[in-house]
This record gives C-alpha cells, structure tokens and sequence, in this order.
C-alpha cells in the first residue's frame, strides 16, 4: 500500500487559468476614452507580446452606445491553422454611481446549462482554444493562484509600520 505513483495527486484535470486567456476590459476601454455617451467608435484592439512589438493577437471592434441597447461588436478569428472568422456581438449595460456619472458593463453572451448567462461582468475572457469571449463562471476558469499548492508557504505581511524620528 502506498507505493510509488499510486496516489492521484497531479493526476486531475486542472482548471483552465485566467492569465493563459485573451482578456477584455472594460476599464480599458473607457480609460481610453471609447465608452463616451452617445458615441460610435470602431478601431483595432491589440494584445502585444511582452519582450517584443509584434503583435499576438488582435481583434476588430465597432461600439456603439448611440442606440437604446448599446453594444460592441468584436470581429476576430480563431483556429490555429485554418482560420475561421469571427463576428460576435456582446451588449453592454450601465449602472448609476453614487455621485453622477455611469459605470459600463459588459453582459456575458454566453449560455451555461442551456440559460443565457447575462452575468453583469467588466471583463470578457477568450481561453486558448476557445471561439467566443465570456465570463469567468461560464467558462469556468480559475486564477493562478488558485491552482498552487502550498498556499501557507506564502509571505506573510504585518500591517505598515510608521517610524518617527
């Protein structure tokens, strides 16, 4: 009993991890200024690879919150080899804030057990492999931190000290 490789540990099927996914915020975009009100804005959205100015990926976008159900349509392919286009709409939703102005929101587009989600969400994620952005919960995915072991080896931080002279 208990010899070598008979217990299942490492054995399971992890989790797809967010930080493998394209992601897409919606800070992002309103910090660039594209989620004015009443405004219609088309462009190109590009994720670059880290040590390097080539690009890893980009998608097509048109957003629009002119219209009562405002929207963004996002314009991509997937596939590794053969690419297959993708033209996919996502709506977005405001709430009030607490002293004026709106906050946006994307609404997953996704379906989980036959329902639509419609979870309120301010990021979208595309996994590797995956053909259409949605939420975390819809495509059931995890943080990094989530998935390591030993989470009691962590540092561990006391609360900031204020020395005085």
């Amino acid at each position: 009993m208990g010899g070598y490789g008979s217990s299942r540990w490492g054995s399971h099927m992890k989790k797809e991890i967010v930080e493998n996914c394209r992601t897409l915020s919606i800070f992002e975009l309103n910090h660039d200024g594209l989620l004015g009100p009443r405004s219609w804005q088309e462009g190109v959205l590009i994720w670059p690879k880290v040590y390097s100015r080539e690009d890893q990926g980009r998608i097509g976008f048109v957003l629009d919150t002119q219209s009562d159900m405002p929207y963004v349509r996002l314009l991509y392919e997937v596939g590794r080899w053969d690419k297959e286009p993708v033209d996919f709409f996502v709506q977005l939703q405001t709430t009030p804030c607490f002293f004026g102005g709106q906050r946006w929101w994307f609404t997953c587009p996704l379906t989980k057990n036959g329902q639509p989600c419609e979870r309120r969400v301010a990021k979208l994620y595309l996994p590797p492999g995956g053909r259409y952005f949605g939420c975390r919960d819809c495509h059931e995915l995890v943080y990094q931190s989530s998935q390591e072991s030993n989470q009691s080896d962590l540092p561990y931080y006391l609360d900031m000290e204020i020395l005085r002279a």
